[in-house]
């Protein structure tokens, strides 16, 4: 199912709809390139089982929903309830305000981690 609906999002956002898409997520989501979009839907997934939450993902998506929309509508919750796209976005890393968005977290990674 996971699978199935990364394939959903990357088409939708791949064709001519990739601005509504991401408005589902939104505003902040509006601000990312479509691979940084792509990147945000699919760590919100893996980052779910990562700490913690498989019991509620796999809840989520294996739930009988009426249609594919219903499913769909539940995961954009889940994702907006769950992630920020500012941790995914290039333009947000432009913010030299401490403890906003991803900058200070990077070049930590960059400087002092050394991408590990």
């Amino acid at each position: 199912i996971a699978q199935n609906l990364t394939t959903y999002v990357t088409n939708l956002i791949y064709s001519n709809q990739s601005n509504a898409t991401k408005q589902q997520f939104g505003d902040d989501a509006l601000l990312l390139n479509d691979e940084e979009f792509l990147w945000y839907f699919a760590d919100s997934i893996v980052e779910s089982i990562q700490y913690g939450g498989r019991t509620e993902l796999c809840s989520l998506l294996t739930y009988h929903y009426a249609s594919y929309q219903d499913l769909w509508n539940a995961v954009v919750k889940f994702v907006t309830s769950s992630n920020d796209p500012r941790d995914y976005g290039s333009h947000f890393l432009t913010d030299i305000t401490p403890g906003e968005g991803g900058r200070q977290w990077n070049w930590q990674c960059c400087s002092e981690f050394g991408w590990w």
